[in-house]
């Protein structure tokens, strides 16, 4: 079975989360809507942090 991941949009910035345990995975990602960055907490699993939502 594949395990579900959640999404998440906030102005607050990468590093506040990151300072929640949070792991950046790879690079920032952009495309038509806006940027993401893909995370992981702090037992592993990924998420997708979203911000510049057009």
């Amino acid at each position: 079975m594949r395990e579900r991941s959640w999404d998440c949009a906030s102005p607050a910035p990468i590093r506040t989360v990151s300072k929640l345990g949070a792991e950046a995975m790879g690079g920032l990602e952009r495309d038509a809507v806006g940027a993401f960055q893909v995370m992981a907490d702090p037992e592993g699993n990924e998420f997708c942090f979203v911000s510049g939502i057009a």
